[in-house]
């Protein structure tokens, strides 16, 4: 996994470099514990038992109103993983598909 998750990272940071922004402009990264049952969090704190990594993506858009470049959330692109490492491949897979 760790060289997947080498190759994904480099290849979202030259994305991100072609595009004339930084990685952390277009990501947004939330760790919480879901209900392995239904990869959920539950209302029921009880069975959210396992850790999971939960991302979103969205290229910066330039914004006339305000007169600069302003984050997005594009969901084709919201995926995770049982770890970050997991989760940043596919976020890569999800992008070159």
């Amino acid at each position: 996994m760790s060289d997947h998750f080498y190759q994904a990272w480099y290849w979202l940071l030259e994305e991100c470099e072609k595009r004339k922004t930084g990685i952390m402009e277009c990501l947004s990264i939330e760790v919480v514990k879901i209900n392995p049952e239904t990869d959920r969090v539950e209302d029921d704190e009880v069975s959210n038992t396992e850790v999971s990594v939960w991302l979103e993506w969205g290229w910066p858009e330039w914004s006339e109103e305000l007169g600069r470049m302003v984050p997005t959330h594009d969901i084709r692109y919201d995926t995770g993983g049982k770890t970050f490492e997991e989760a940043i491949v596919n976020l890569k897979n999800l992008l070159k598909s």
